[in-house]
Parts: structure tokens; sequence; C-alpha cells
């Protein structure tokens, strides 16, 4: 009656469904999917609408990197939750399946804080939990070679200094890399009061992939100048 109400689907299309439905089994929003009606995400939305809970496009949302860390991999895995954002001195968690209790007693006492489960789409979950936890070799040489930087070798990096092994090209050039693996349409490079953040944006959705020094700045400004 909602998707009728919304005009998601048609009359003939809830029939099909039905039909489909007494035939196989099936679920009727996974038919309406299956049939190309519906897309997942707004399935998701209905559903989510219907149980009373609030529905997130993790692809429209800002991710909180220090709220995702509250959660350790394994657990985000086990239950396919992701912690998105903090809401005063609450824990955002998305979730495919947001009844479920055990996986909100256990985020409940691992964090210490009052979970705020909202619903998303499944695959889209999986997916965002995928990018958010997966650090390529990559990412983590880039890490490793600035954090071997000295003071001096930071202070001589700059516009003139553009050698195939010199670490700010190293850091560029693996940057550049791990965002064409991963097909990311940008790459956000902001200089934080303590760090300096980079996050790719993959299918519309910002995600931190590394966080290094502030000193960094200058010369991976210049370097990417030079590039341009």
């Amino acid at each position: 009656e909602m998707m009728l109400a919304r005009g998601l689907i048609t009359e003939e299309q809830l029939n099909i469904a039905l039909e489909h439905q007494r035939a196989t089994g099936t679920l009727m929003g996974e038919a309406l999917v299956e049939f190309g009606a519906l897309t997942r995400t707004e399935l998701a939305s209905i559903l989510a609408e219907r149980l009373g809970y609030r529905f997130v496009d993790l692809r429209d949302h800002m991710l909180d990197p220090a709220a995702t860390a509250l959660v350790p991999e394994e657990v985000a895995r086990r239950y396919q939750v992701f912690a998105f954002a903090r809401e005063d001195d609450r824990l955002v968690v998305a979730m495919a399946n947001p009844e479920n209790v055990f996986a909100l007693d256990d985020l409940r006492v691992l964090t210490e804080l009052p979970i705020v489960p909202v619903m998303t789409d499944a695959d889209q979950l999986a997916a965002t939990i995928e990018r958010a936890y997966s650090k390529s070799d990559i990412v983590a040489s880039v890490d490793t070679a600035v954090t071997d930087l000295g003071d001096d070798e930071f202070d001589a990096l700059g516009m003139t200094d553009d050698t195939e092994d010199a670490p700010v090209v190293r850091i560029v050039q693996g940057l550049l890399e791990q965002a064409i693996a991963e097909r990311a349409s940008d790459i956000h490079i902001e200089a934080l009061s303590d760090h300096v953040s980079v996050r790719f944006r993959t299918d519309g959705v910002l995600h931190s992939v590394s966080e290094t020094p502030l000193r960094l700045l200058r010369p991976l400004v210049s370097r990417i100048k030079v590039m341009a």
C-alpha cells in the first residue's frame, strides 16, 4: 500500500509480484526488485518507514572516520553494521536489520555509548564496510614513507625535488594509483589542525584512506603543482 501510494509501483507490477511470490515463495519486495520495478534502495527506504526507523543512504553522507574506528572491523563484518556518525554522545549505526538486538547490545557494551540504529540498503552497507575497513598495500606504503621521513627531509622536499625516488613523489603516486584502483572520482586532501586528511570519493561516498603529519602539506601541494 505504501509503495502504491508513493507511485513507486503500479497495480500491474504488484499483481505480477504476488503471482511470483505464490509460485516461488520469494519475498514480494525481492520479486519487485528482481523485475526492475524497484531499486534495492527504494525497497529499504519503504521497509525502514514501515518499521519506524530512519533511512540513510550512505552515498549521501559524510562518513566520520572517528565514529567508524569505535567499531572493530571483525564486529562490523560479523553483524553487518557500520558506525558512520556521532550525534551528541550517541553513536549512529547503519544496519540492514536494525532490529538485531544482539548486535545492538554488543555495540552498546563495546563502545560504552548509546546506539542509534538506522536502516540502509544491505548491498550498499556491505560495499561501505569493505571500503572503510580495507587498506591497500599502496596506501600502507605511503603511510610508512611519511613516517620514515625526518624533519630535514620534509623541509628539503619542494618544487625542485621531482626525482622518481623522492618520498613526496612516491606518496602522491601511491595515492593516485590507489584512487584509480578504487575507482574514486575525487581525492580530497584537507589540512586539519594537527594532520593532513586524505579521503577518496567512491560511489558518491567520502571515506578516509590516510592521516599524515601536517608537515607533509607543503611538499604535497608543491608536488601536485609540478604535476599539474
